[in-house]
């Protein structure tokens, strides 16, 4: 029967054994002949490590997503901007960071911005990520609930979730960015994306007034 190592061992200076080639067995007799302490800081160091690396993972994306924006959608408001990526901000900070939590992909964020300066979308959605790296944009009302997963290459998949005659409804699709607002017309809910108009005061003050007359 072939043994499971058949190099032939030797020993460290500090007296653990080591089988030459076997890089990950030399640093487990290491670290054991150098007692708790020194465990404990290899440890310690490879969190800083995976915690310097989560910061700079998300200083990157993080730079990428307020580039694009900035060049894509010119038009946006300062304000509407600076809220935006309060949301985006609040979603990856590292000090609420889980390891099963994702970055937006670059991709997905892509079609999201397009999504939201779409000639149609005026009101700002909350924005979450799916564990696949999706970006979820989200438009809630009292009366239901329509949430757009964006996709590379602007493909979408949408979801809708509206109460009609007492009762809950739901239906899903997916399409082109390009296809949304036809695609969920039927549903009555291309209405949750825009505000609606502002009212001319002055025009109205001048029909109350001829009324009164």
């Amino acid at each position: 029967m072939t043994a499971f190592f058949d190099r032939t061992p030797s020993f460290l200076p500090g007296g653990g054994l080591s089988v030459p080639g076997n890089t990950a067995l030399d640093k487990i007799f290491a670290i054991s002949d150098a007692g708790p302490s020194s465990a404990t800081t290899i440890a310690s160091s490879e969190q800083h490590l995976q915690a310097n690396t989560l910061d700079n993972r998300i200083f990157n994306e993080t730079s990428f997503y307020k580039t694009y924006t900035a060049a894509v959608a010119m038009h946006l408001t300062g304000e509407w901007r600076d809220n935006f990526f309060k949301q985006i901000d609040r979603l990856i900070d590292p000090e609420n960071w889980d390891d099963e939590d994702e970055l937006i992909s670059r991709a997905s964020f892509q079609t999201l911005i397009k999504l939201v300066t779409l000639p149609n979308v005026t009101v700002r959605p909350s924005i979450n990520v799916s564990q696949f790296g999706d970006a979820m944009a989200t438009w809630a009302r009292p009366e239901g609930r329509l949430t757009v997963y964006c996709r590379p290459n602007e493909n979408i998949q949408w979801v809708v979730q509206s109460e009609e005659n007492g009762f809950w409804e739901s239906a899903t699709g997916q399409t082109h960015l390009s296809r949304l607002l036809p695609a969920i017309e039927p549903y009555g809910v291309t209405k949750w994306l825009k505000n609606p108009p502002k009212q001319n005061t002055e025009t109205s003050a001048m029909e109350i007034t001829s009324s009164a007359t």
